[in-house]
């Protein structure tokens, strides 16, 4: 899945409206190792798996610790609209985590979060449980790595306490890609199939047709 388009989002979460009413707290979600409760808003944030920080980050918050990235990351980590807009909150890049196995429990105890948000991750129910014991951590709903980058802004606007900019977050961004795929007509009738294998397990394949 590609969140490149969430540059544009980062903007667009940026400029929400400063008189949005934050939700109170405590907040629950539900998740498929169980339900998560977040007692007040985050200010410790660590994100694991791919994408979390886009959204977290899209959301005006930023991470004490995020993975890196090693699929268009560049030599850091980072990918290059995570860094546009950690420069546009005036922030450093946050600690970057070694993502090059399991979580790395220690590193992340570490950073003393108050969240770890996994919630596009493929993290199992014993390493949640191991996360749990540092701080509330939210997982993927569903299936491993199979969170849309809606329910993905969706879930971490509910943990911040930002229901409503995450609503208009995707809202907004959903508007630019019909707006974009307006522009090529000729798309309508187009359809694509893609298909990946990741270490030697079976490959997964996805045929679409735009909308």
């Amino acid at each position: 899945m590609s969140f490149r388009f969430l540059a544009i989002a980062f903007a667009i979460g940026l400029a929400a409206p400063a008189g949005v009413q934050a939700q109170p707290f405590p907040v629950t979600i539900e998740h498929a190792h169980g339900a998560t409760i977040i007692p007040a808003k985050p200010e410790r944030i660590v994100t694991w798996g791919w994408s979390n920080e886009d959204a977290v980050i899209a959301l005006g918050a930023v991470p004490v610790g995020m993975p890196f990235q090693s699929y268009g990351g560049g030599d850091n980590g980072v990918h290059e609209w995570v860094e546009d807009a950690l420069a546009a909150l005036g922030a450093e890049v946050p600690t970057i985590l070694d993502a090059s196995g399991e979580p790395p429990i220690e590193q992340i105890a570490a950073l003393n979060p108050d969240l770890i948000v996994a919630a596009y991750s493929g993290i199992t129910e014993d390493q949640y449980a191991l996360l749990s014991g540092i701080a509330p951590t939210i997982a993927y709903r569903g299936a491993p790595w199979s969170t849309s980058w809606q329910d993905l802004t969706l879930i971490i606007g509910k943990a911040l306490g930002k229901d409503a900019e995450a609503q208009a977050l995707v809202d907004d961004t959903t508007a630019w890609v019909q707006a974009e795929f307006a522009k090529y007509p000729r798309l309508k009738k187009v359809t694509f199939a893609g298909a990946n294998d990741f270490d030697g397990q079976s490959p997964s394949m996805r045929r679409s047709t735009p909308a």
